[in-house]
C-alpha cells in the first residue's frame, strides 16, 4: 500500500497523538493516589527513598527537621498516598505539601517561604568520584524554578537569595544547599545505599538517565548516545553507537561504519562537529566526513540535532552530529587497554587495538589535562558480486538479460593512529577556557582482484586488479574556546577560535588488466542464457584455472590523487537572561560565525595498453625472467598464488588468485625502464619504443581533470533568537540566521589532444575561474508546551541548506568538438545551494519508571534540488559554444531544477532501565526505537526518439523531455534498533539487533521502473560484554568482548522487476577481545 504523508497529515497524525498521550497521562499527580507500601522499623529518609521509587514525585526538606530514628512502619494496601504521609509524619510535628510533582516536607501548618530579593547562582554537581553528574534536577522546594545540569555537571539559575536547593539523581542521595555568599557552588552526590532492598539502580540505568536528562532539557530535538556506550561498552567505532539511535542508519564499507544516514538522507546532507566546531570534509568530492576514524574514547557524549537552531549552521538538513570531549576529572585517572581481534571472513587474527589515557587536575582543581592516544588495526576484507541488466527492446515488459557480472575480492587493512590532549582552566569562577589539539592518521591499505564475466556477443572472462598501499587520511583539529559571565546584566558569552586541517591522499594506486582468449562461444550467451541467474551461467565459461597460457596482460595503469580541506573558524555569541514580572523567564541570544575554507584537490591519472604495445612485452620479458609469453602477449602464467573456490560461501568457484608481489614488479620494472629512456630525449626512446604514446603511461585527460578543485570559500552568519519561558508550562523560540557565502574557484578547460600524451606532459586545454556568491536569511522557530511535568509537546519550523558538493561548482570543462562522438561535460559554478523547509512535531512521556516514550512526526521539503543531467544536444537546442547548431552532442552537466520534493515520516522511541521489577529483571535496561520514512522527488530525463513530421517528410529526430517520480536514494523505508543491556556487580552486557528495510539506490531514467534498483532490508546483531575484576586487591581490571553481525546476515540487491541479485556483500563475523586497567 502506497504511502502518502502531506502536511495536512502531519498535523492531523500529531493531533492525535497529542490527544491519546494526554489522555494517558493528565496533567498532574494525584495526591489521593493509591499505593501499596511495606516496611518495617525505617528512617524519614528511607521512606523518602521508598516513595520516590514508587511514584513519579520528588520529595523535599530540610536537614534539620528530619531526624535519623528508625521508629517507622508501615503495612499498607491500596492507601491514598496524602494518608500514609500524614499518619508517618503527624506524630513528628511535620506535614507534606504537595506541589504540581514535588511533595515539601515542613513543620505542619507552616509554608514553604520565598523572598522577593534574587541573585544568579551556578555551581557544578559531581559524583563520589569527582566526576560531573549530568542531567540532575536542581530546584527550589516550593517553587517552579528548576534547571538539569549540563554535560560538564554544571548548572545555573535565579534564585531567591535565602532560598534552599534540592539536588536529586536517580541512583543517589538527593541534596539540600543553603545558598551563601558563594556564586559558584560545588555540591558531591552520594551513591544510595541499598539498604531497603526496594531499589536497585545500575552504571546502564545511571547513564541512560544522563541521556535521557540532556534530550529532555534540550530546547530542540535532540538524540543522546549514552556516555557508558562510548565507554564502558564501545561498539566498533563511534558512528555504529551514534546508528543505534531512531532515525538513523549506518552506512558500512567492509562492514564498518563510515557514514550516517539521517531521517533518510545521504551524509552529505548532515554536519560533523567536535565541540561544535565543523570537522573537515573527508569525501573526495562532496561534503561529508567519515567517523570511523574518531576514537570514542576521548568523547563524553554524542549528539544528534535533527532540529536547528538559528545558533547552528544551517548546512545541516538532515541533521547535526555534535561529538563532546570530556573534560579532565579530579584527581589522577589512568585507562589503559589492550585488545586482540578476529576477522572471520578471512580466518584473521591480526586485528588489535590499544589506549592509553591519563588525566589530572592541578592549581587546586583549576587546570585539568586530558590526553588520550589509541592505535588500531582492522581487517575490513570482503567479498562482493555485482551484476549489470538490462532491456534489449523499446517494450519496456521484454525479458531483463544478464550484460556482466564481476566477482569481486576486496583487501582492506586499516592501520588508525589518534591522540588528543585536552585542557580546560578555571581562570576565575565566572571564566573557564578550553584549548584541545586533536590528531588523527587513517591508513588503508587496500588491493582488489575482480573477475570480469560478459554477456553481450561472444562473451567475454577478463580480470581487473587494483592497488592502493598508501591511501592516507591525516586530520589535525585544534581549537581555543571560553565562556564567561558577567555581572552586568547577567551577561554569558561563549567564544573561540579554531584550526583545521585535512590531508586525504592516494598515491601510487596501480591496476592491471588482463582477459581470456577463447573463453567463451555465442551459445552460452544467447538470449535464454541471459535470463538464467549468473550463478549458473558462470559456470559454463571455459576459464579454468589451468588455462594460464590463455590469460593475458592487456593493460596497466596508475593514479596519484591529493586533496586538501583547510579552515579557520572563530565565533562569538552572547546571552543575556530577562524576566517579565513574575511568569516570564527569558533570555535573549545573539552572536555570528566566520569561517574561511581552503580546498584544493589534484588527480593524475594514466595508462598503459599492452595488448597494442607491440615494444612493451619483450621489454618486460627481457628484464623478468620469470614472465612467460604467448603470441608476444604477457601471459598469467607464474603470476598466481591461489585459488578460491568457495566464493560467497560456495555460490561461485572464483578460480585463480593473482600475486600483488608479481603483478608490482612488472609495474615497477615498466616505469624504470621508460624514466630511464625518457629521461635521455627521443633519439633515445624512439629506436626502443618507437612512439612516445608507447613509453610510460599515458595521460587519461579526463580523469586528470574533472575532479579537480582549488576552491577558496569565505562564510559569515549571524543570528538572533531568544528562548521565552511562560511558567515551567510553555516554551517559545522563535529566531532567524543571516548566512553569506563568497566562493572564488579556479578550473580548466581541457580538450582531447589529436595524439594522446604521455603522463608528465601539460594538460591540454586552457584555465578557467569562477566567482559564487549567495546570501540566506532563514527563520527557525520552535515551541514546546509542557502540560504536565512528565509529558511535553515539541514543534518546529526551520529552514536549512545543502551546499552544491565540491566537484559539482569548480569551473572544470572537458570538451570533444572533434571526432564523433562529440562529448561536453561540464560542472556549474553557478548552482545555487537546496533550501529545504522542515516541519517537525514531537510528544515526549517520561517518568522514573517509563524512563523516555516518544513519538516525532517530520516533513521536509526542498526547493532548487541538484542533480547531474545527462542528454543529446541536438539540432535546434541552445547552443552550446563550440558546437554549431547542427551538431549532436553527448552532453553532462550539473543543474537545480524545480521540481518538488518531500521527505517525511515517524520516530518511535522507548528508553527505560526495569529497577522497579524484582530481580532479576531490575538488571536489565533497554532503548528501542523505529522509524518509517517515505519520500518523493522527481528525476527529469531525455530521450531521443525518431519521428515523421506532420503532413509527412523524412523522419527527423526529437528529443522528448519527462520526468520520474520516485524515492529518494540511498533512503531506508524501516529503520529498527533494540539494544536489551544487563548490568549486575561487574558484568555489563549490551545485545543489539539492527533492522534496515529496502533502499531505493538507483534510477533508471528512460522510465522503465522494473529497472530501478533497490537494497534488500538487511539485519544483524552485536554483542559487548565487559566484566569487571580484581587482582590481589587490586581494582579497576575489566575484561571486554565484543562481537558483530553475529547473524553474518549478507547485504543485497535487485532490480525492482526481477529477483536476480545485482549485488552481493558478504564480510563476515567480526570479534574483539580485549583487558581494559582503570584507576
Amino acid at each position: 500500500m502506497k504511502f502518502k504523508f502531506a502536511k495536512c497529515k502531519v498535523l492531523r497524525y500529531s493531533l492525535l497523538i497529542l490527544l491519546f498521550l494526554i489522555g494517558g497521562v493528565g496533567f498532574a499527580q494525584n495526591p489521593t493516589q493509591k499505593i501499596s507500601i511495606k516496611v518495617q522499623n525505617v528512617s524519614i529518609k528511607d521512606l523518602i527513598k521508598v516513595i520516590e521509587s514508587k511514584t513519579s514525585y520528588t520529595v523535599v526538606y530540610r536537614d534539620v527537621l528530619v531526624d535519623e530514628k528508625k521508629d517507622i512502619s508501615i503495612n499498607e494496601e491500596n492507601k491514598p498516598l496524602i494518608d500514609v504521609l500524614k499518619s508517618s509524619l503527624s506524630s513528628k510535628g511535620l506535614q507534606a505539601v504537595f506541589n504540581n510533582n514535588t511533595i515539601v516536607i515542613t513543620k505542619k501548618n507552616a509554608e514553604p517561604q520565598i523572598t522577593t530579593k534574587t541573585k544568579i547562582v551556578s555551581g557544578v554537581v559531581l559524583d563520589e568520584k569527582g566526576l560531573p553528574v549530568i542531567g540532575a534536577s536542581v530546584i527550589i522546594p516550593g517553587t517552579t524554578i528548576g534547571v538539569a545540569t549540563d554535560i560538564n555537571g554544571r548548572f545555573t539559575l535565579e534564585a531567591p537569595s535565602n532560598a534552599k536547593l534540592r539536588i536529586s539523581y536517580i541512583g543517589y542521595d538527593a541534596k539540600n544547599e543553603l545558598l551563601n555568599t558563594s556564586d559558584d557552588l560545588k555540591i558531591k552526590l552520594e551513591p544510595t545505599p541499598q539498604v531497603l532492598n526496594e531499589l536497585v539502580i545500575t552504571a546502564q540505568a545511571i547513564g541512560q538517565k544522563n541521556a535521557i536528562q540532556q534530550q529532555i532539557n534540550s530546547n530542540t530535538l535532540k538524540n543522546v548516545v549514552a556516555a557508558d556506550r562510548l565507554q564502558e561498552n564501545p561498539d566498533a567505532n563511534a558512528t555504529e553507537a551514534i546508528g543505534r539511535l531512531p532515525g538513523i542508519s549506518v552506512q558500512r564499507i567492509g562492514g564498518e561504519g563510515v557514514g550516517l544516514v539521517i531521517r533518510g538522507l545521504e551524509p552529505r546532507y548532515s554536519s560533523v562537529t567536535l565541540n561544535g566546531i565543523e570537522l573537515p570534509a573527508t569525501g573526495g568530492s562532496d561534503r561529508s566526513t567519515n567517523l570511523s576514524g574518531i576514537s570514542q574514547y576521548a568523547l563524553q557524549g554524542a549528539e544528534v540535532f535533527k532540529s536547528l537552531t538559528a545558533d547552528m549552521d544551517a548546512n545541516s538538513v538532515a541533521g547535526s552530529v555534535n561529538l563532546k570531549l570530556r573534560e579532565a576529572p579530579k584527581d589522577l585517572h589512568i585507562n589503559l587497554m589492550a585488545q586482540k581481534g578476529y576477522n572471520q571472513l578471512n580466518n584473521d587474527w591480526g586485528n588489535y587495538k590499544f589506549l592509553t589515557e591519563a588525566s589530572n587536575r592541578f592549581f587546586d582543581n583549576k587546570l585539568g589535562v586530558l590526553f588520550t592516544a589509541s592505535a588500531e588495526k582492522v581487517n575490513r576484507s570482503v567479498q562482493t558480486m555485482s551484476s549489470g541488466y538490462t532491456i534489449e527492446s523499446s517494450n519496456p515488459n521484454a525479458d531483463i538479460l544478464l550484460v556482466n557480472t564481476n566477482l569481486n575480492i576486496n583487501s582492506s587493512f586499516i592501520y588508525r593512529q589518534t591522540a588528543m590532549l585536552s585542557l580546560d582552566y578555571k581562570v576565575s569562577p565566572n571564566t573557564t577556557l578550553m584549548l584541545y589539539g586533536m590528531y588523527n592518521r587513517s591508513k588503508n591499505d587496500r588491493s582488489s582482484q575482480s573477475k570480469n564475466y560478459g554477456t553481450t556477443n561472444s562473451g567475454y572472462v577478463g580480470y581487473n586488479f587494483g592497488s592502493s598501499p598508501n591511501a592516507e587520511t591525516n586530520i589535525f583539529q585544534t581549537s581555543i574556546s571560553g565562556e564567561s559571565k558577567f555581572k552586568f546584566l547577567n551577561i554569558k558569552a561563549d567564544y573561540g577560535l579554531s584550526f583545521s586541517n585535512g590531508q586525504n591522499d592516494n598515491l601510487g594506486e596501480r591496476s592491471w588488466n588482463f582477459w581470456f582468449n577463447n573463453s567463451s562461444t555465442s551459445s552460452i550467451v544467447d538470449y535464454e542464457h541471459r535470463k538464467l541467474d549468473p550463478s549458473v551461467l558462470i559456470p559454463l565459461f571455459t576459464d579454468t584455472p589451468d588455462r594460464l597460457l590463455d590469460c593475458r596482460l592487456n593493460a596497466i595503469g596508475m593514479s596519484d590523487s591529493r586533496i586538501n580541506d583547510k579552515n579557520i573558524n572563530t565565533y562569538l555569541n552572547i546571552s543575556i537572561p530577562y524576566k517579565v514580572g513574575d511568569f516570564i523567564t527569558a533570555f535573549i541570544k545573539f552572536g555570528g560565525l566566520y569561517k574561511s575554507k581552503s580546498r584544493f584537490r589534484d588527480d593524475t591519472v594514466g595508462s598503459q595498453f599492452f595488448g597494442v604495445n607491440q615494444f612493451a612485452p619483450k621489454i618486460l620479458a627481457d628484464t623478468l625472467n620469470w614472465i612467460v609469453l604467448d603470441d608476444m602477449y604477457i601471459t598469467a602464467k607464474g603470476l598466481t598464488d591461489g585459488n578460491v573456490d568457495n566464493f560467497l560461501n560456495g555460490k561461485y568457484n572464483y578460480g585463480n588468485t593473482f600475486s600483488f608481489d608479481k603483478l608490482n614488479q612488472i609495474s615497477d620494472a615498466w616505469e624504470n625502464i621508460s624514466n630511464y629512456y625518457y629521461a635521455q630525449g627521443p633519439s633515445a626512446y624512439l629506436p626502443k619504443f618507437g612512439d612516445v604514446t608507447k613509453i610510460g603511461y599515458t595521460q587519461n585527460v579526463g580523469g586528470c581533470i574533472l575532479n579537480d578543485q582549488n576552491i577558496k570559500q569565505n562564510y559569515g552568519a549571524g543570528y538572533i533568537m531568544s528562548e521565552i519561558n511562560f511558567g515551567r508550562y510553555v516554551m517559545l523560540l522563535p529566531g532567524i540566521r543571516y548566512e553569506s557565502t563568497h566562493t572564488t574557484m579556479k578550473g580548466f578547460y581541457a580538450t582531447p589532444p589529436q595524439y594522446v600524451p604521455p603522463i608528465n606532459a601539460p594538460v591540454p586545454g586552457k584555465d578557467t575561474s569562477a566567482v559564487n556568491s549567495n546570501q540566506f536569511l532563514l527563520p527557525m522557530v520552535h515551541l514546546r508546551i509542557k502540560p504536565t511535568d512528565s509529558f511535553y509537546m515539541h514543534f518546529a519550523y526551520t529552514q536549512t541548506l545543502s551546499r552544491p558538493d565540491f566537484n559539482s561548482i569548480s569551473p572544470t570543462y572537458y570538451v570533444n568538438s572533434g571526432l564523433n562522438p562529440l562529448f561536453y561535460i561540464s560542472s556549474n559554478p553557478n548552482l545555487k545551494p537546496e533550501l529545504w523547509s522542515s516541519y517537525d512535531a514531537q510528544f515526549v512521556l517520561h517518568s522514573k519508571k517509563i524512563g523516555l516514550l516518544s513519538v516525532n512526526a517530520f516533513y521536509k521539503s526542498v526547493k532548487d534540488k541538484i542533480w547531474r543531467r545527462n542528454y543529446k544536444r541536438i539540432k535546434g537546442d541552445p547552443i552550446i559554444n563550440p558546437f554549431p547548431n547542427t551538431a549532436t552532442v553527448d552532453v553532462t552537466a550539473w543543474e537545480n531544477h524545480s521540481y518538488p520534493g518531500y521527505v517525511n515520516g515517524l520516530e518511535f522511541e522507548w528508553q527505560t532501565s526495569f529497577f522497579y521489577l524484582p530481580k532479576p529483571f531490575n538488571y536489565f535496561t533497554m532503548t528501542a526505537n523505529y522509524t518509517f520514512t517515505h519520500s518523493q522527488t522527481t528525476y527529469p530525463y531525455t530521450r531521443l526518439e525518431t519521428k515523421v513530421p506532420e503532413g509527412g517528410g523524412r523522419p527527423t529526430i526529437v528529443r522528448v523531455d519527462s520526468t520520474i517520480t520516485g524515492r529518494l536514494l540511498n533512503q531506508p523505508t524501516h529503520v529498527a534498533n533494540v539494544s536489551l543491556g544487563f548490568n549486575k556487580g561487574g558484568f555489563n552486557a549490551w545485545l543489539s539487533f539492527q533492522y534496515n528495510g529496502q533502499i531505493y539506490t538507483g534510477i533508471n531514467y528512460m522510465g522503465v521502473p522494473r529497472l530501478n534498483s533497490e537494497k534488500d532490508y538487511f539485519y544483524r546483531w552485536d554483542l559487548q560484554i565487559t566484566q569487571k575484576f580484581k587482582i590481589r586487591d587490586i581494582h579497576g581490571f575489566e575484561v571486554l568482548l565484543n562481537i558483530a553481525n553475529i547473524s553474518n546476515y549478507n547485504e543485497t540487491q535487485k532490480l525492482s522487476g526481477d529477483i536476480r541479485n545485482t549485488y552481493i556483500e558478504q564480510y563476515g563475523v567480526t570479534g574483539d577481545l580485549g583487558l581494559r586497567f582503570k584507576f
